[in-house]
């Protein structure tokens, strides 16, 4: 008989295998923690970045968008032609959608639309800044929505100063002194209006007092970028001369593109000057028997008035023509003035004529920002 062995010993608890899991867990756990902390704590730094940084940051981009971007406007289906284009907002004139016009406009840029001709990215129009420094019209916070931009506070102070020792333009705020601010200086050129003297004389005498000026748009594309005439974007000036009678006047002027119009009554128009650019009077002429000329009487059309907002049956050539009608009380003398004229950069310097293209000017454009 085989006797049974009987088990003596005792079993033991052993949990040593769950010490790798424990250690994982609580490490995850911490890593967690962790990156939550640092996550909330980081914006605790933020206060003590530096001012100047920020400041010359947002002075750098508002200079950018000065000098290199021609600004935007919105245009709405329904409003058509509000500005000869999305990028002409210093164009739309306080009686043209004035409302629409400021509640769309996104951003206020100095520079010429590169499309025109790959014209440098730092080259604005003298109109342009005419209407940008119209502090009559813009107020502080405007000039902030459309420039600076941002919800911070800002203050700044905007100043172009020409190189040729004119009077410098500046909007904003007094530049603070012994206070950190952002600052910014670039360099542009502006581009003035051009002129053609023109002479009102007719050798053939068959004009019978109408001169009638060709404006071709597309003629006048041919030039050098920085140094065309943009007729629908700036201001266009013809400077009569050779009067031989001090009887001579004006006594009407037409827009034909090909139909015949008096220009609006209401800027953009055509104005009729003295000869040292003092006005005379703009469209409709309401002087007795005409607006007496003489040599060196300026006829001016407004930046933007030959476009296809006032005029939408341009041809695609967009030519224009402006008729301009001469009288005098001697008949022989009315007979021999007038003729076919061009604006153009080859005018026929036999009869004394000529195209003056003024050279761009440099001018330094600053910004602060506090």
């Amino acid at each position: 008989m085989r006797l049974k062995k009987t088990w003596t010993g005792s079993f033991k608890l052993n949990n040593s295998g769950q010490l790798s899991i424990d250690f994982i867990v609580g490490l995850s756990l911490f890593m967690i923690a962790f990156i939550i902390v640092s996550t909330m704590t980081s914006g605790l730094l933020v206060g003590l970045q530096s001012k100047t940084i920020d400041y010359d940051a947002v002075a750098y981009r508002t200079g950018v968008i000065l000098a290199e971007d021609p600004g935007e406007i919105v245009e709405t289906v329904g409003v058509a032609y509000i500005a000869p284009d999305r990028y002409a907002w210093d164009l739309v004139y306080p009686d043209y959608y004035a409302t629409y016009y400021e509640a769309n406009m996104l951003r206020m840029g100095l520079a010429i639309p590169r499309y025109y001709y790959d014209t440098p990215s730092h080259t604005t129009m003298a109109h342009k800044i005419e209407q940008f420094f119209n502090v009559t019209r813009y107020d502080r916070n405007f000039y902030k929505e459309k420039i600076i931009f941002g919800d911070y506070p800002y203050n700044y102070n905007i100043t172009i100063t020409p190189l040729d020792g004119s009077q410098s333009r500046s909007v904003g705020d007094p530049v603070p002194k012994n206070y950190q601010t952002g600052y910014i200086r670039r360099i542009v050129l502006v581009k003035h209006p051009s002129n053609v003297t023109l002479n009102v004389f007719d050798p053939f005498g068959n004009a019978y007092g109408e001169l009638i000026v060709n404006i071709n748009f597309y003629n006048l594309s041919t030039r050098t970028p920085g140094y065309m005439v943009f007729p629908s974007l700036e201001r266009i000036v013809l400077n009569l001369t050779n009067f031989s009678s001090v009887n001579t006047t004006i006594t009407d002027v037409k827009v034909c593109s090909p139909t015949c119009e008096n220009p609006q009554s209401t800027t953009p128009t055509i104005w009729i000057k003295n000869p040292d650019g003092s006005v005379w009077q703009s469209y409709p002429i309401t002087f007795p028997g005409g607006i007496p000329v003489e040599n060196g009487t300026l006829i001016e059309v407004d930046p933007g008035y030959l476009s296809k907002r006032y005029f939408p049956n341009l041809g695609p050539v967009d030519r224009i023509d402006i008729k301009i009608q001469f009288t005098d009380n001697d008949p022989l003398v009315e007979q021999y003035l007038g003729g076919a004229k061009n604006f153009s950069y080859t005018p026929d310097v036999s009869l004394g004529e000529s195209f003056d293209q003024p050279n761009l000017s440099a001018a330094v454009l600053e910004v602060w920002v506090w």
